[in-house]
């Protein structure tokens, strides 16, 4: 404690003596900004057309050399016909279009490469819209995207080696395409990729899963039929997305795979006919990160091998009474008093969990109504020095409706109803506990319309290193999270 002390208030005395240089790095940082902005002119957008494959002006033999004569703002128009030709996307606001997308390819012939790039930094290609074009037999992936705010509607996208589309960025919209029979993912969303819509896909027959997302957040996957895949029709690792109407079937090992993932919400899918589980959800052995607090509710479980299985997971299979839960085909109950709710439970394998309102009839859920917030999802974050006594809070609203948390840090402190904050939305706040001990925290969530979650809890020990007694240090991590550059990692 004497050498924390000690430490703290060096750092103090050496926080008033880079003061005076804190100004001078202001100075100049404004003047380098001021010098950037004079830098950059406004973009122009053009509207004209370019032509590929056909005769007369404003003709190209190739895409690419379209492409490079292009402006922004232009649309490249490509004629039936077969191109063999990888391609370089690096302006922005161009609409590609192919005459036909059953005649109108870009093949690879197995060449070692991707097929179509949206380019990165520092030429980022922005605002396309690519459509009409079958791609294929690509060593690579069919398409690659290293940019945002791009549409890929209606293409055919198969026997490319690897993956049929990558997303390496996000805000894209990928809709109205058949994606079949490439070598390892239908569609890839790596590290980091958020707020991307996939929808009204069909995506089959893929080397390995459907759809697979790595830590990718507040993405929507719906209306998507994705069938016959060789291993998940969709994947997530470390993952919080929205996955509503999609039919997904016949997969070779389990329709929905879900680790060590939060808050996602599953809703109103037909999951049938996988050779695996309808859909497994595993969190890891030490418990970081949980699996816990999915939604998972108006969904038909039909002819899956096991419907479903919780492996070190607890989640949410039901709403209210009046809203229910999910349609399972080999649910065993009666419905004496007739309301299309099973009069027992249905047990989830693998855990403690049970949908209490099991449906009795396919889709068998009343129209939409208002519901409450999802459990909120607690963490204490860790990392660094300046998030000491941070706490993370998630929660999904199943409408979407923003959400305020009320906090009861275990220690006679709370906070009431802050927010709104965004459905999906992390939060964190600083507490500071005063003494050491074991806490729990308690929180839960309400929407706009004043429907509240169950309590999400969270248990952590403050041991006498961590727990704060002095005002005074207090103020010294206030001046540490002022001065970040100044901590010891």
């Amino acid at each position: 404690m004497i050498n924390d002390l000690f430490r703290k208030g060096l750092v103090f005395a050496i926080v008033v003596l880079f003061v005076g240089m804190s100004f001078i790095s202001i100075a100049c940082s404004l003047s380098i900004k001021n010098n950037f902005l004079r830098s950059n002119e406004p973009i122009t957008i053009s509207r004209g057309t370019l032509y590929v494959g056909g005769s007369g002006p404003n003709n190209y033999s190739s895409i690419q050399d379209a492409i490079d004569n292009a402006s922004n703002g232009d649309i490249v128009f490509v004629y039936n016909g077969t191109y063999y030709e990888d391609i370089l996307i690096n302006k922005s606001y161009l609409t590609i279009k192919g005459e036909n997308k059953e005649t109108t390819i870009i093949d690879g012939s197995s060449k070692p490469t991707d097929g179509l790039c949206f380019s990165g930094y520092p030429n980022q290609a922005d605002y396309v819209v690519l459509k009409g074009f079958t791609i294929r037999n690509w060593a690579g992936s069919g398409i690659k995207v290293s940019s945002e705010n791009n549409e890929i509607m209606d293409n055919i996208i198969s026997r490319n080696n690897f993956h049929g589309i990558c997303l390496s960025l996000g805000n894209n919209i990928i809709t109205g395409n058949i994606i079949i029979s490439n070598g390892a993912y239908g569609i890839l969303l790596p590290n980091d990729n958020e707020n991307n819509i996939i929808m009204n896909n069909i995506i089959g027959l893929n080397h390995y899963d459907g759809i697979s997302l790595y830590c990718s957040n507040n993405n929507i996957i719906s209306g998507n039929t994705i069938t016959s895949n060789e291993r998940h029709g969709i994947n997530f690792y470390y993952s919080r997305n929205i996955i509503t109407n999609n039919t997904i079937s016949s997969n070779k090992e389990n329709g929905i795979d879900i680790i060590c993932s939060h808050s996602n919400i599953i809703k109103g899918n037909t999951i049938s006919s996988n050779n695996g589980d309808g859909i497994y959800l595993a969190g890891k052995p030490d418990g970081y990160p949980p699996c816990i607090n999915n939604i998972i509710y108006h969904n038909n479980f039909i002819g899956n091998n096991r419907q479903a299985f919780e492996k070190r997971s607890s989640n949410i299979w039901d709403t209210i009474y009046s809203s229910g839960g999910n349609f399972w085909d080999d649910y065993t109950g009666n419905d004496k008093d007739d309301d299309g709710i099973g009069d027992i439970p249905y047990s989830i394998p693998g855990g403690n969990n049970q949908d209490s309102y099991p449906f009795i009839n396919l889709d068998g859920w009343p129209e939409e109504s208002n519901l409450p917030p999802g459990r909120p999802t607690i963490f204490e974050v860790k990392y660094y020095p300046s998030k000491r006594w941070s706490f993370k809070f998630i929660t999904q609203d199943p409408n979407g409706d923003d959400v305020c948390f009320y906090i009861d840090w275990g220690d006679g402190q709370k906070e009431e109803w802050i927010g709104p904050y965004d459905s999906g939305e992390e939060i964190i706040i600083k507490h500071p506990f005063l003494s050491k001990g074991e806490y729990t925290i308690t929180a839960k969530t309400k929407d706009i319309y004043d429907a509240e979650s169950d309590w999400g809890t969270l248990k952590v020990t403050m041991p006498k290193n961590k727990a704060i007694n002095s005002l005074f240090l207090q103020f010294l991590e206030k001046l540490m999270e002022r001065f970040p550059l100044l901590e010891t990692k």
